[in-house]
């Protein structure tokens, strides 16, 4: 079997498998990338046994067809040494399954393996034919909530990015949180989507991050569901994955209904401000303490086991005639801030005891952005 392609076209396929591909798997083969060349194309695979992407690439050539296994480092390693160019790749399945790449100033070869033994995930019986979606607004709304995912093992059910259609609103809700921190995208435009289907799965963190990075493009994209599979599909690429089995919190539950105290605030000029005053906060707490007036936001840090702190200044628009004085975890406040961008912030309070909302001050088109954060207890 001999094919031709273009150097940059097959790495960046190798690129996105790889990041499905564990470093260490139970199964050797596990660690390769499963080729099929067919019709004038190439269809690589790349899995970790509960989660696969299978990338089409187009060939410049074709003598032959057939299937085989390569090595999904080595591979990539190759082609990233190799500058962009027509590249000719040569496999022998008959009796040594030799691979080899051929470029203009030589040549490398090493061996492939059978492709009957790469574990295919099962064909899987889908709820309904799925819905269409424009690829970076989701791959957006993820990448605002990959931050507040929980890392905690005694929490594996809320280990992931929750999609959840909310019928009252008729909404598709993208959800994340760690208990301290929580991103809710919603999409209010969901009728437009003439979807019927209830859709409750939480993804898991390693393939939403994948989603994030790839999901970049303008292009549409097909989202289905199982019962405990997912399956996203645009034109250059399928990737299938297990769901977190478990009951995701009820998350709408926490958001408070009732923060009628708002200050507008601009995010960049907010977010200087803690950098200046959050390396003078305890490590331990990272305590920040932002102290509300009528045009005026001070954010203030103190650790008072060094004598150290500092305040800095904020110009904001309060709507409250009594001042507010709210702990916040700084480093946290930031990362949140870091997702709103370019745009004046609303914060939205009730008391220094309950959660603060931090949503866009103009909305944005057919999207609701809300972070929430719990609040830290001042010592004053």
């Amino acid at each position: 079997m001999k094919i031709k392609v273009t150097k940059s076209a097959i790495e960046s396929a190798a690129v996105i498998l790889s990041k499905v591909i564990n470093t260490k798997n139970p199964m050797p083969i596990l660690g390769d990338i499963l080729c099929e060349v067919h019709e004038n194309v190439i269809n690589m695979t790349g899995g970790d046994g509960e989660s696969s992407i299978t990338k089409c690439v187009e060939l410049l050539e074709m003598e032959g067809e057939g299937d085989f296994c390569v090595d999904g480092g080595r591979l990539l390693a190759a082609l990233r040494s190799i500058p962009e160019q027509p590249i000719t790749i040569i496999c022998t399945t008959e009796d040594d399954y030799m691979f080899t790449i051929q470029h203009q100033d030589g040549q490398m070869h090493f061996l492939a393996e059978h492709s009957e033994e790469y574990p295919v995930l099962a064909d899987e019986k889908w709820n309904d034919e799925g819905f269409e979606l424009q690829s970076d607004r989701i791959g957006a709304a993820i990448k605002r909530c990959l931050w507040a995912v929980c890392t905690e093992d005694q929490r594996p059910q809320m280990c992931g990015v929750h999609f959840c259609t909310v019928a009252k609103y008729d909404t598709l809700d993208i959800v994340a949180s760690n208990g301290h921190a929580l991103v809710r995208n919603r999409l209010t435009d969901w009728n437009n989507h003439q979807y019927n289907g209830k859709i409750e799965a939480t993804i898991p963190t390693k393939i939403a991050k994948i989603m994030a990075d790839t999901l970049t493009g303008e292009e549409p994209m097909w989202m289905r569901f199982s019962k405990n599979k997912c399956q996203i599909e645009t034109d250059s690429y399928t990737m299938t994955c297990r769901l977190i089995e478990g009951t995701y919190p009820k998350y709408n539950s926490v958001i408070p209904s009732d923060n009628n105290i708002e200050a507008c605030v601009d995010g960049s000029t907010l977010a200087t401000a803690i950098k200046r005053t959050l390396p003078f906060a305890p490590d331990s707490s990272q305590l920040l303490s932002l102290h509300f007036f009528a045009t005026e936001l001070r954010v203030v840090s103190a650790d008072y086991d060094f004598s150290e702190g500092a305040n800095d200044r904020v110009a904001v628009d309060f709507n409250s005639s009594s001042p507010l004085a709210i702990g916040v975890k700084g480093s946290t406040l930031l990362k949140a801030l870091g997702y709103i961008p370019n745009q004046g912030i609303r914060i939205k309070m009730s008391d220094p005891s309950r959660a603060v909302l931090l949503e866009p001050k103009d909305p944005w088109k057919n999207t609701e952005v809300t972070i929430l954060l719990m609040p830290m207890l001042l010592n004053e």
